[in-house]
């Protein structure tokens, strides 16, 4: 065998490996992608079907939130700054809902996926709660809970591309590589790899604060710091003490908020959440946490110095900053809000 036709063999044999790198590399992205979308949906799954969460729906949809709701004092509620989750489980449902719809909104998970096993959900729920939507918004504008508005729009906008479904029909394509681009392809698998890799790292902390936020212990602590411990914020001598010792947490609750809230700060600091979609959800809630808390840190940092809660206080800046560029919420301005939608709809009835 000459030097020509090992040279040829050598070439063939680089090109086979480098090809199958290749495939296997987008073979793996698929598997990373669906792992993401799994991860997401596994998540809101154990959120649906917790007894919990059961127990909220039971709530809402079997009769008991209409009969509440016919109390004035218990529509008053919803348009507190922040409502009392433990009070009013229907607001507990509602942000259910707008967490699928964020989630979706920024691409977390495949926007088909879900509108196959949870569109008529959502749109019932939509239908349920949007009395309650309206109550609140009196308050908070039109921003409140439009990522579940959302959703909800996008569900009756599929639901009419797809009257009878979504069934396979055809078997698709098989692929074809272009040997020739096999090396640049095995560079932009990578780059979009890392990309899925770090949403579904953002993903993961996304779902674990939301877990930590929504928890009855931490609710019944931020129910305290807009109750009870504003009474109790008017004596000096109270928000002296911060400035005086170390507190225990197990007698001041307003603590643990706070801790809650620099965590989340601090996270967002070392990028290791994505700012945009936690504040969209939670910007009004951290920034409202800060201003209630307030004369209690600025008492604690004559001890402990401007450290004292930084990350906190990084939070809720970036909070303000985003509330104030957004006025109106972050509502996609290419899909028709629900109010659009129903006109549209009953203009082309027939009369």
């Amino acid at each position: 065998m000459n030097w020509e036709e090992l040279s040829a063999i050598s070439a063939f044999v680089t090109m086979i490996v480098i090809a199958a790198s290749a495939i296997a590399a987008v073979v793996q992205l698929r598997h990373m992608r669906a792992g993401n979308a799994i991860s997401g949906f596994i998540g809101m799954m154990d959120k649906w079907s917790s007894p919990e969460a059961r127990r909220i729906q039971n709530y809402v949809f079997g009769g008991e939130m209409d009969r509440k709701l016919a109390d004035a004092d218990y529509r008053k509620g919803l348009m507190a700054p922040l409502v009392d989750r433990l009070a009013h489980p229907e607001v507990a449902y509602l942000d259910f809902w707008e967490s699928i719809g964020m989630l979706n909104k920024l691409g977390y998970f495949p926007e088909d996926a879900f509108m196959e096993s949870g569109g008529p959900n959502c749109l019932r729920a939509w239908q349920k709660l949007e009395p309650v939507v309206a109550i609140i918004r009196r308050s908070r504008g039109p921003q409140a809970y439009d990522s579940f508005e959302y959703i909800a729009s996008r569900v009756i906008i599929w639901d009419a591309n797809h009257p009878d479904g979504v069934f396979p029909r055809n078997t698709p394509h098989l692929p074809v590589v272009d040997k020739f681009k096999v090396i640049a392809a095995t560079a932009i698998a990578a780059l979009i790899q890392l990309r899925h890799l770090r949403a579904s790292n953002q993903l993961n902390t996304l779902l674990t604060l939301m877990r930590m936020w929504q928890a009855a212990d931490l609710q019944e602590h931020m129910g305290y710091v807009r109750g009870e411990l504003q009474q109790k914020m008017r004596d000096p001598n109270f928000i002296a003490a911060f400035g005086e010792r170390s507190l225990s947490r197990n007698e001041h609750r307003e603590l643990l908020v706070a801790d809650y809230w620099e965590q989340i700060g601090a996270f967002m600091k070392y990028n290791l959440m994505d700012e945009e979609s936690w504040i969209d959800v939670a910007g009004a809630q951290v920034y409202y946490a800060w201003q209630s808390l307030r004369p209690i840190i600025k008492a604690m940092r004559n001890l402990r110095g401007p450290s004292a809660y930084e990350n906190f206080e990084f939070a809720a800046v970036r909070a303000k900053l985003w509330l104030d560029k957004h006025p109106d919420g972050f509502y996609p301005s290419r899909t028709p809000r629900m109010e659009q939608l129903e006109t549209v709809a009953e203009t082309q009835a027939p009369q």
